[in-house]
């Protein structure tokens, strides 16, 4: 494909970001699925999460198959500190 090194099409470990993507939450809920030990990370040399598609896999069916107020929300805190907005 056009503007699509080879190698990226046949990887194997995604980023947070991307691994969200997939799985159709935030980047903030995977991380807390991690935290929970439902989704295995590996660290990379630059420090940030990678993550196995095939894990990714596993996870998105079991998302997929847990009913609407079982999977993770995707939420949005306003914090006003020292006269300003903060949005996490």
């Amino acid at each position: 494909m056009y503007g699509e090194a080879a190698d990226y099409r046949e990887r194997r470990y995604l980023s947070a970001v991307e691994a969200a993507q997939f799985l159709g939450v935030s980047a903030s809920v995977v991380h807390q699925l991690v935290a929970e030990g439902v989704l295995r990370a590996s660290i990379a040399a630059s420090g940030q999460y990678r993550f196995d598609l095939k894990d990714l896999q596993v996870v998105r069916a079991q998302l997929d198959a847990a009913p609407p107020e079982a999977t993770p929300l995707q939420c949005e805190y306003t914090l006003f500190l020292n006269q300003t907005v903060q949005r996490i």
